[in-house]
């Protein structure tokens, strides 16, 4: 397939390139693009424009992220969901060998703890990663590692976690065992 015939069946261009400006403090003789000193084209961006553009940009980045992010909590909402019926039939086996409501809601606690923490370090290694790699490949910058992820991200997955841990362990612990294990039989 020729190349020209490969760029016709895609949707959308393989890369872009942008000449912020004509304008170039060298005047090189080998020079492509004949620009140089006073060589600016009288419809280039200002420097608002092109600011403006750049903002646009991020701010799309930045809804890439928080896409993944809410398809992520989606993804673990579900789980959480689906698994209800299993932490209700073992909170009512440790009802009936004598465990506490404290006792079973500490363990279910302990247990979202994890798995917040556990979800918010591998979305923020899955984050750091696609940003460092939209910030090198992509846009050819140098980004430094942000210490507000590392931070942010751990504490936002245990505190949806814990969130969800709360409003699920009060369902769990209001039904009751021997209905509970009744019903799982």
């Amino acid at each position: 397939m020729s190349a020209t015939g490969a760029s016709e069946t895609l949707a959308a261009p393989l890369y872009v390139a942008w000449q912020i400006t004509n304008e170039c403090n060298l005047a090189c003789l080998h020079c492509i693009e004949e620009s140089g000193p006073g060589k600016a084209f009288a419809d280039e961006l200002g420097r608002d424009e092109v600011m403006g553009v750049i903002d646009q940009l991020i701010n799309a980045v930045q809804f890439v992220f928080l896409f993944a992010l809410a398809a992520g909590l989606l993804v673990l909402y579900s789980a959480l969901v689906a698994t209800e019926d299993e932490r209700r039939r073992e909170a009512a086996v440790m009802r009936v060998y004598g465990a506490s409501r404290a006792q079973v809601t500490g363990t279910q606690r302990a247990e979202f703890l994890a798995m917040g923490v556990s979800a918010g370090i591998l979305a923020t290694i899955g984050a750091a990663v696609i940003g460092q790699v939209l910030a090198r490949r992509v846009f050819e910058l140098d980004l430094p590692p942000s210490l507000e992820l590392w931070l942010t991200g751990p504490l936002a997955g245990l505190a949806l976690l814990s969130l969800n841990a709360w409003l699920s362990s009060r369902k769990v612990l209001r039904a009751s065992p021997a209905i509970t294990l009744r019903e799982s039989v």
